[in-house]
């Protein structure tokens, strides 16, 4: 009689827990350090991996660039001394001006429509310097109505012919034209304005701002031009400083909107322009990869390309952001730098076909 074989049940054993390894960790930042393993990741590492990496990085080397544009106020532009036009003008428009325009809380400016004073300077301000012995207008103020067309064409009547000139005086003719202007003005109109200042007695502009009243402060709003440059500040001693510190709180915020625009569009352009360069490098890598000895001829194909080139630039961004605050002016330049160094770098030592001699 056969004997019974009594079965038994093996119980699977339980997988061993993964350990952390912290060497595996460090291998992820390799290429911050090594230009193969930019190569290696770029082939070897999930696709959504490599464009998170890409992007990122490509975000973090315009960063400094960005906040640089984003903290500059327009009023630091404007030369701030005691014997700037605006200093003396404004002081003396709050004494002796007879005109005045008020802005309301809807981001409107408005003044009593003259037409016979429409090409005119409501207000203009002649310096005498008694040294010299010479009388020269060295601040004047405009304003015209929100739809006259092209109010950017306005600005180009006043740099050219010192006053605003007929559409057609503008096209066709050149008297009066005005070519050593060394007065400045403010250009208002119903939503718009526009500022441009000249050192004292010379042609150098030192600002040329535009903007709007959207965003004036609370204390600003349905008030008078005049009232806004009175505004009481605490720590004045002279009047006339206190005019120029609301004035240039005045021109920040008129270009506050425009400074937002500025800042995104050339945060956009810079984007666009980083992820130029590194596709670029990119392509450039498969093409030179292809060479019959090359040993990367059939691995790396032009998107393993593109993320090779993502991996390379971490480094460049990284300085970037590091030497880019201390240096915003040249950031870009930081960026480019670093990553072309770097990239041809990597062309010369890894991406080379091999020698069959």
């Amino acid at each position: 009689m056969a004997n019974k074989v009594k079965a038994q049940i093996i119980k699977p054993k339980d997988k061993p827990k993964k350990r952390f390894s912290f060497r595996k960790f460090l291998s992820f930042f390799r290429p911050l350090i090594n230009n193969e393993s930019c190569i290696n990741f770029g082939i070897r590492a999930k696709w959504f991996i490599s464009i998170i990496v890409f992007l990122v990085f490509t975000l973090l080397s315009v960063i400094p660039q960005v906040i640089s544009i984003n903290n500059t106020q327009a009023s630091q532009a404007f030369a701030q001394q005691t014997n700037d036009a605006y200093y003396i003008g404004l002081t003396d428009y709050i004494a002796n001006g007879t005109e005045d325009i008020t802005f309301d809380d809807s981001g409107k400016a408005t003044r009593p429509y003259d037409p016979s004073n429409y090409h005119k300077p409501f207000f203009e301000y002649d310096y005498k310097n008694t040294l010299e012995g010479t009388e020269n207008v060295i601040l004047q103020m405009y304003y015209v109505k929100s739809d006259d067309p092209d109010f950017t064409k306005k600005i180009a009547m006043i740099d050219k012919f010192n006053k605003i000139t007929a559409p057609l005086d503008y096209e066709g003719t050149t008297v009066g034209l005005n070519t050593d202007r060394t007065n400045s003005y403010i250009l208002f109109s119903d939503d718009r304005v526009y500022f441009k200042d000249y050192k004292l007695g010379t042609k150098q502009v030192t600002a040329n701002y535009g903007g709007d009243y959207k965003n004036l402060n609370e204390e600003f709003k349905n008030k008078t031009f005049k009232q806004i440059l009175k505004t009481t500040r605490e720590g004045f001693d002279n009047p006339s400083l206190m005019y120029m510190d609301n004035f240039y709180k005045f021109v920040d915020n008129a270009y506050a909107n425009f400074k937002f625009k500025n800042t995104w569009t050339y945060f956009g352009i810079m984007c666009g322009l980083n992820v130029g360069i590194t596709l670029l490098m990119g392509i450039l890598f498969f093409c030179l990869t292809r060479g019959k000895n090359n040993p990367y001829k059939s691995t790396l194909k032009w998107y393993h390309g593109i993320f090779a080139a993502g991996y390379l630039s971490t480094t460049p961004a990284l300085l970037t952001i590091i030497l880019g605050f201390v240096i915003p002016r040249f950031a870009m330049l930081v960026y480019v730098l670093f990553f072309g160094v770097r990239a041809m770098w990597t062309v010369m030592r890894n991406l080379r076909s091999i020698s069959t001699q």
